[in-house]
């Protein structure tokens, strides 16, 4: 699946897709939403959460990776050995 064919979906759909086929990689809190991280084939997808209720507000994917800045605050990689 390429990032265009994920776009053209109903929002219905891609939460399914991103449900069943994508990695969870992190979220981060805003005001009014909630965002999930995940990567789904050579993509990453946002899906946004209204806050209280939930509700998926909009699916996004991207590929530039310069969107992922704002999750950087999130991603933990005390783990992360190097070898």
């Amino acid at each position: 699946m390429s990032l265009d064919d994920f776009l053209i979906q109903p929002l219905d759909w891609r939460a399914h897709f991103v449900c069943l086929k994508g990695i969870y990689l992190t979220t981060r809190s805003g005001c009014k939403f909630d965002f999930n991280l995940y990567y789904v084939a050579d993509f990453f997808v946002e899906v946004w959460y209204t806050k209280g209720s939930h509700e998926v507000g909009l699916i996004r994917g991207f590929t530039d990776t310069a969107c992922l800045t704002t999750y950087l605050d999130e991603i933990d990689i005390t783990d992360v050995q190097r070898k």
